[in-house]
């Protein structure tokens, strides 16, 4: 066990150095140099380099290419991102696709049969040695059961879970340099960012996983006619095997002219907002090459690694959004982001609504058809970041759908009367808060907070007078100067204590010495010396205030831009 921890860490760290080499050489040497993190890895300091032609998104998006399939996955999830990433870096991130190279039929075949026993596998009439596509985490096959049933066969590549793995080690190293060297570090939150990823990877590795998620997407668009989910079969399912129903569709972007395309947009569109405000499970990735358009004219969705999941509180409130969305109403706009985010620091909500003021005026003359609804909330997450506020990721998550499908439904139909297919769920959403049925309900939950409320009052004044008169009522007064006077004081002190305490062993190695007890006397002296030294070291560095880079001035100028002041 020691020695393959060992081998490990080996690993991982020639696995930074390549990683960091294959950076400089994309032109990010100076960021890492200004982060110092070649240094605190005593690298060599990379030459200085003449201004790169191509934009710092390009050769992130390059970088990540470079890096392999756990890299181009992280970069696919951050353009999915608006709170994280600005919107020039999702549109490039949004062009990273698996270079990988496929697996032979060989070592699917193998993996397939790792994964089934002898006696499934042999309920296969014949499998398709061509993929029908592959990907960094599985490839997928088209195969014929034995009693005639069309299905396709997706298998997890060997050996991907201890890839993953080691990439996100190194993932985490990297974040933890991030959070000691970037100013915006308490907001994006490197290591919250990885860990969200490492979520992701786990849920799209793990096939059982994506199984449940395909039968409850049946079951709720059981009967549907705008929406088709393929069919799991169970009894073809393994670890590491999936085995569905094959759909024969065309890409929901290269549908021909002759189709109707209005009639694919409306299903496609019916279909998200059944996800989003009905169900509150919706498909986290969207994109075109996971919907087909079928012959009858509804629409099929594939994979299903990456779902999000709004709580009844969460769904509630991307309802009073869209509707506060629609009516143009920055005020309860502005509440809703409030309450839907957290932040470690006071925020300021006049300043917050302002901003979505300025927002809402971009598009103040515009109708309901011509609002591009999703850049409208991609820019409502990043008015929030601005204002130092996060949001859950399933709000993030939904923001990038929604560019997706909007995209997807202005390409299918230009002219779609979008009014018109959003009205009957917008009256259903209402009824269903306000109807007679509802009321009852939400007037309760209200009262009983109100009776809740009333009667902590009396118990907590109690308290504290109660408190008050034992002399334990403390007010704490906090602030970045009064913090920072603390710590000047408790670090003057211990320089003070150190520096007499290093002075009576001096002192007292003296006196030895004059009493001719010359080893006390040597070992008093260098131990005051040695404790002196300290003092003087912890005076310096506790002195030091230490520089953060700021990212968003780098991603805004690129990697020459320097900081003022």
């Amino acid at each position: 066990m020691p020695a393959t921890i060992i081998r490990h860490t080996i690993g991982d760290l020639r696995r930074i150095t390549e990683i960091i080499q294959i950076a400089v050489r994309f032109g990010f040497g100076p960021i890492l140099e200004r982060a110092r993190i070649l240094e605190r890895l005593g690298l060599r300091e990379p030459p200085a380099e003449p201004p790169a032609a191509e934009p710092a998104a390009v050769r992130f998006r390059k970088l990540l290419e470079s890096l392999g399939p756990t890299y181009i996955k992280f970069g696919q999830i951050l353009s999915s991102r608006p709170d994280i990433v600005p919107r020039t870096w999702m549109d490039e991130l949004a062009n990273l696709q698996d270079n990988v190279s496929p697996m032979s039929f060989g070592e699917f075949s193998a993996e397939l049969a790792r994964g089934l026993s002898k006696d499934r596998v042999s309920l296969f009439k014949s499998v398709s040695e061509t993929p029908l596509a592959s990907a960094s985490i599985a490839q997928v096959h088209r195969a014929l059961t034995g009693d005639g049933r069309d299905v396709v066969l997706k298998v997890r590549r060997p050996g991907i879970r201890e890839n993953v793995r080691a990439d996100m080690d190194i993932l985490y190293y990297l974040a933890l340099a991030l959070q000691a060297t970037v100013e915006e570090a308490g907001i994006y939150n490197p290591t919250g960012i990885v860990a969200e990823f490492e979520k992701a990877m786990n849920a799209e590795m793990d096939f059982e996983n994506e199984g449940r998620n395909i039968r409850r997407f049946g079951d709720n668009f059981a009967g549907s006619a705008a929406l088709v989910i393929p069919k799991l079969h169970p009894d073809l399912c393994a670890e590491n095997v999936l085995c569905m129903e094959y759909i024969e569709g065309t890409k929901i972007t290269e549908v021909p002219g002759d189709r109707d395309r209005e009639v694919l947009a409306r299903h496609v569109l019916e279909g998200a907002f059944k996800q989003v405000y009905e169900d509150g499970f919706f498909h986290a990735d969207p994109h075109p090459g996971n919907i087909l358009a079928l012959p009858d004219n509804r629409v099929a969705l594939l994979d299903f690694g990456q779902v999000g999941e709004l709580t009844k509180t969460q769904k509630e409130m991307v309802v009073s959004l869209s509707l506060a969305i629609a009516l143009k109403d920055s005020e309860t706009i502005a509440r809703i982001v409030f309450r839907a985010a957290h932040s470690a620091e006071r925020v300021k909500l006049a300043r917050l609504r302002a901003d979505i003021e300025n927002l809402l005026d971009k598009y103040i003359d515009m109708s309901l058809d011509a609002v591009p609804t999703g850049t409208l909330l991609q820019e409502l997450v990043q008015t929030a970041v601005r204002e130092k506020l996060r949001l859950p990721p399933e709000y993030t998550l939904l923001a990038k759908g929604s560019v997706t499908v909007e995209g997807i439904v202005r390409r299918l139909a230009p002219d779609l009367n979008v009014e018109s297919t959003i009205k009957p769920y917008a009256q259903k959403l209402l009824m269903d808060r306000y109807s007679p049925e509802a009321m009852p309900e939400a007037l309760l939950k209200l009262g009983m907070r109100g009776y809740a409320l009333l009667q902590d009052i009396p118990l907590q004044i109690d308290q504290i007078v109660s408190d008050i008169e034992e002399g334990k009522l403390h007010i704490r007064v906090s602030g970045t100067e009064i913090d920072e006077a603390g710590r000047n004081v408790r670090a003057a002190g211990f320089t003070v204590a150190a520096a007499v305490i290093a002075a009576a062993f001096i002192a007292g190695g003296f006196f030895c010495l004059a009493s001719e007890r010359w080893q006390f006397g040597a070992a008093g002296i260098a131990i005051g010396c040695g404790m002196g030294f300290a003092a003087f070291v912890w005076h310096v560095l506790a002195g030091i205030k230490w520089r953060k880079i700021n990212i968003l001035t780098f991603l805004k100028h690129g990697p020459g831009a320097r900081r003022k002041g």
